[in-house]
This record gives structure tokens, C-alpha cells and sequence, in this order.
């Protein structure tokens, strides 16, 4: 039997500097420079790519409002989303009834 183990949220290996590279690669082809760096963002690479995204875009003052597309938005259809204020920080976590699997931080999840 062959396993492949995906560790998109750095819980297994410190995957954080791969992770910022990718967000970076982003911003990049958005014609942006290198906006998160090793080791200064690493904690906000462990959140996701939502994060790391949001802080990006903060950083050049270009982040707002959320946009969602229409695939996604029948995707997250009937979701909730909950602010929760823990001894480690605050974040969102968001429940989706169609999700069949998630991660442990709320916020990544897969669709049946």
C-alpha cells in the first residue's frame, strides 16, 4: 500500500517557507514584489493561505471586502461562520454542512 500525505497547513513538517513562496508566487503574478518572508511570516503561513493572502494584500493596502465566485458560493451555500477568541489568538472557523472532511483549524475543508 502507497501513501501520499498532504500537509497543507504545516501541522506534520514546517512547511512554511514552501507555503509563503507559493503566496508569494501569487502576489507575484499579480505584479506585486515579495511580500511575506521567512522566518518574520512563518506563524501566519501555519494559518493557511487565506491568511497569508489577507496579509499580503494588507500590506500593499489593496484588501477590503471578500469576493466570492459562483462556483464557490454554491460550494460554501449554507455555511456559518464563527469568531472565537482562544488562549492561542482569535480567528474564524466556518462550518459548512456539505464539507465531508475538514482540517483542524476550521477552515480548509473538502466537499462531498
Amino acid at each position: 500500500m502507497q501513501t501520499v500525505i498532504f500537509d497543507l497547513d504545516g501541522t506534520l513538517a514546517d512547511t512554511s517557507g514552501d507555503l509563503l513562496a507559493a503566496a508569494n508566487f501569487c502576489f507575484e503574478q499579480m505584479g506585486h514584489p515579495e511580500l511575506l518572508t521567512w522566518p518574520e511570516d512563518a506563524a501566519t503561513a501555519l494559518r493557511g493561505g487565506r491568511a497569508m493572502l489577507t496579509l499580503g494584500l494588507t500590506r500593499l493596502r489593496k484588501f477590503d471586502q471578500a469576493v466570492i465566485d459562483k462556483i464557490s458560493l454554491g460550494i460554501i451555500e449554507g455555511s456559518t461562520i464563527d469568531f472565537k477568541k482562544e488562549m492561542i489568538g482569535e480567528s474564524f472557523s466556518i462550518k459548512n454542512p456539505k464539507a465531508s472532511a475538514s482540517c483542524g483549524c476550521g477552515l480548509s475543508f473538502s466537499v462531498r
